[in-house]
């Protein structure tokens, strides 16, 4: 039976026929919607409201009945009509964010950047939390500010692509500053509004006439409310026959581990399996572990050198549950852990669900809320994951083994995927922060942030790692503001006013050293957007021990040369970007330089294949690298105009490397050779599918690489 859903027009001409309920003809204005709603909200029977535009089509039925059976609250296509982005000022308060990098506007996944030109709201939803604000001129920033508050709120907001029939992405929204710097005023407040603009003025993203101007007419409009709490419907059954495995790394920390799994003895619902990768020095291990555990089904490896992404990695490659808990070894459980976990995935639907943790001195009510929402994190010490989830994602980048903020990029790479993630933060567990083992081994994370706000000569200021990740997932403009906060961290800290004081002073005396350090680490990072990212892929049965390529692989694609317009790297973007979407696994390296660099790394960044590590380009053609690069490469593409380098397809074809190359003369008849007629995206796209989904060859390549290997 159809649900019914009523048809709120913002268009100008007029509206089309709905079926699925009444029709209302509103001006698009934030004024004229708001107060639609405070009219006939109260009066409807309707299950949901369809904001639409004319600019998004004619919207269809058959359609909205299917979207609404599917997970979540709110659905709307804004970053296929120009929504992403914006607002611009929140670059300059929140820039490295995670759903501040938007998924891929074709993908459906969690984004709060709605567009009510095709926006469909749960009416339970608007009954809750209201509508939007009258305070702003544009319905788009009012409608980007009801995202934002709704994803505070415990909405879970999906960008569906398919609300518009069109596969075009419009151009991006012009918003007025003033409405901009009213979002960010809701958002955080007068101090950080004016600091956006500020930031703002000086990179001339804007003129400090309209800045000055936009400050002055937000000081007078500023009507901050709470964000109030969506009440979910929930259920509370547990999907049956759920299969858990957990996974622990461990380093010289046995006590804690002792007491955690004697903790998961008392589960509720009992593991299917509990990994346990061991990294404590072979002199310090604790043989009797598995004796004193007979009960548990525990499967121990030990690892002679110690790392957090390469345990986790050699962890999850042997895990053969449907779902992946991680906890740390420092932690503490309730009874109900897993239970928990389980029931929060089959109410929401969801491919990830995570909780939060409390340290000593802090308590769990300190921290407790009843909020349950999107998620925007991914703690490895309290986050379990649909194993299928890791196909598509990748398991951790070995760039963050001895350095923080692995999970962040295993999150990034999941929540772009399109997994929906859950996040309750009702029920908080224990992280006791073991003074040994964790990053500590690698001397890594000895400042945190809390203990930056604490001490006067703590600096928790910002690590290469949290760089690359901020230059792999979002532009260079976010990556230097990020640094630029770190960097006014070391002036806050907690307590009265001769604390803050000194804090201040100590932070001006020691800025040379701050500066210098970032600049390093600044360093540090570009070096390893040379080498990174090495992410390998969750591979299953024989092929995997053999170190063999499989169609749940990625595909290694390979090209040499310099980056100009004449060598066609334009259309292997384009083409590559059309295998993604087919949902299939590839990996293409760049190796060269050239002046079209940078138009190239923007094409890849639009089809955001650079932040999923899909396309990694090397300006380093040292031995080194391109002996590592040959030895994976399972394709060389190559599409140049001129037909030039043929030598180097004549090593591609000795390496057993499979040559992808446009119909020139003198490749036609070579063996190893596959042709494309032309430089059409799509015509090379299907190249490169047919070999990603052809098991046979998929093993022959991995024979090849082997034997280059051997």
């Amino acid at each position: 039976m159809a649900q019914s859903v009523e048809l709120i027009w913002l268009g100008k001409g007029t509206a089309p026929l709905w079926p699925l309920g009444q029709v209302w003809a509103v001006a698009p204005s934030p004024m004229a919607v708001q107060n639609f709603i405070d009219e006939h909200l109260h009066k409807t029977r309707a299950k949901a409201w369809l904001f639409w535009g004319d600019s998004a089509g004619t919207p269809r039925p058959e359609v909205i009945q299917h979207i609404l059976e599917g997970p979540g609250h709110v659905w709307h296509a804004g970053l296929k009509l120009g929504m992403g982005g914006l607002p611009n000022l929140l670059n300059y308060v929140n820039p490295i964010w995670m759903m501040n990098c938007d998924p891929n506007p074709h993908q459906e996944a969690t984004s709060w950047r709605l567009s009510l030109n095709a926006c469909l709201i749960l009416t339970d939803v608007l009954n809750q939390l209201g509508g939007i604000k009258r305070v702003y001129r544009s319905l788009e920033v009012a409608a980007l500010d009801m995202g934002i508050r709704f994803i505070q709120a415990g909405v879970f907001i999906r960008n569906t692509p398919e609300l518009v029939e069109s596969g075009q992405i419009q151009p991006g929204v012009q918003l007025p500053l003033e409405d901009e710097a009213q979002f960010i005023s809701q958002l955080r407040g007068q101090h950080w509004m004016t600091w956006g603009l500020i930031r703002a003025s000086l990179n001339q993203t804007v003129s400090p006439i309209k800045a000055i101007r936009a400050w002055i007419q937000t000081r007078q409009n500023i009507l901050i409310e709470p964000v109030k709490l969506y009440q979910h419907k929930v259920n509370g059954h547990t999907p049956p026959d759920a299969r858990v495995s957990i996974l622990i790394p461990t380093v010289e920390r046995y006590p804690y581990l002792r007491v955690l799994l004697d903790q998961i003895r008392t589960q509720t619902i009992q593991p299917f399996e509990i990994i346990i990768v061991d990294q404590t020095p072979i002199r310090q291990r604790d043989m009797a572990l598995i004796q004193d555990f007979t009960d548990l089904p525990i499967k121990l490896f030990y690892l002679n050198q110690a790392g957090q992404c390469s345990s986790r990695n050699l962890g999850l490659q042997h895990s053969s549950g449907d779902y992946i808990l991680f906890i740390d070894d420092d932690v503490e459980i309730t009874s109900n852990f897993i239970e928990h976990h389980l029931t929060r995935l089959h109410e929401f639907r969801a491919e990830v669900s995570s909780g939060v943790v409390f340290e000593p001195p802090l308590s769990a009510k300190s921290i407790q809320t009843d909020r349950i929402r999107a998620s925007d994190v991914f703690p490895t010490n309290n986050t379990m994951i649909r194993r299928e989830v890791l196909f598509a994602s990748g398991l951790f980048d070995m760039a963050y083994d001895h350095l923080p903020r692995a999970d962040g990029d295993l999150g990034m790479r999941v929540y772009l995927s399109g997994a929906v993630m859950v996040c309750d933060e009702s029920t908080p567990i224990l992280h006791h922060h073991a003074p040994r083992g964790g990053l500590r081994t690698h001397h890594a994370r000895q400042v945190t942030r809390n203990s930056s706000r604490r001490k006067l000569f703590h600096r928790n200021l910002q690590a290469a790692s949290e760089m690359y990740l901020a230059r792999r997932y979002f532009g260079v403009l976010q990556a230097n503001e990020m640094m630029l906060l770190s960097l006014l961290t070391t002036f806050s800290v907690r307590g009265n006013i001769l604390r803050k004081a000194a804090k201040v002073l100590i932070g001006l005396v020691l800025l040379p050293n701050s500066i210098w350090r970032l600049y390093h680490r600044r360093q540090q990072a570009l070096a390893m957007l040379e080498t990174f990212p090495q992410i390998p892929s969750l591979e299953t049965g024989v092929l995997r021990e053999m170190g063999f390529a499989t169609t749940q692989t990625p595909l290694h694609i390979l090209s040499i040369g310099d980056l100009t317009r004449e060598n066609g790297y334009e259309f292997a973007i384009d083409a590559i970007a059309a295998v993604c979407r087919a949902g299939l696994p590839v990996i293409y390296s760049i190796v060269g330089k050239g002046e079209y660099q940078e138009a190239l790394v923007y094409a890849a960044r639009q089809h955001h294949l650079l932040q999923k590590g899909n396309i990694r380009f090397f300006t380093d053609s040292s031995p080194e690298i391109l002996r590592d690069l040959w030895y994976r490469a399972d394709v060389y593409l190559h599409l140049p105009f001129d037909g030039n380098s043929i030598e180097i397809l004549e090593k591609a074809q000795m390496a057993g490397i499979t040559v992808v190359a446009t119909a020139q003369e003198k490749l036609l008849g070579k063996m190893g050779v596959v042709v494309v007629p032309s430089h059409d995206p799509e015509a090379i796209a299907a190249r490169l599918i047919e070999i990603v989904r052809s098991p046979i060859l998929r093993f022959k390549l991995g024979q090849s690489a082997y034997n280059r290997k051997l």
